[in-house]
């Protein structure tokens, strides 16, 4: 059986054909590694912007169950830094029992597991 991922993407100015792009260049990605695609969503806007529905869509499909894999192009989609995304989502995910995938950086945490591809 596939995991299931999830792919999000978040661009600061609203641009729908860079978006595009990203979504064909993770979809690709996330097909090529056997992954079932679940979900797929996206924000515009500032990185510490409060409402973000495409967000909060992934929070609560994660809190649901519904994917394994969250796919992004740099942790930074969700957050601004890499620091902000360890401090504001990264235990949020992980007690979902949700994992990480950055296709452009490989990200590892202080116990040195790796976080990406």
């Amino acid at each position: 059986m596939a995991r299931r991922v999830a792919l999000y993407m978040h661009l600061v100015v609203d641009d729908p054909a860079a978006l595009a792009e990203r979504r064909v260049q993770l979809s690709e990605y996330a097909q090529a590694q056997g992954y079932e695609i679940a979900l797929v969503a996206d924000d515009t806007g500032p990185s510490d912007k409060p409402d973000r529905p495409g967000l909060g869509q992934i929070l609560a499909a994660a809190e649901a169950g519904e994917f394994d894999v969250l796919m992004m192009l740099d942790p930074w989609e969700l957050q601004g830094s890499l620091a902000q995304f360890r401090r504001c989502y990264l235990h949020l995910f992980r007690d979902c029992g949700v994992e990480f995938a950055f296709v452009r950086h490989a990200v590892c945490g202080e116990d040195g597991e790796a976080w990406a591809n």
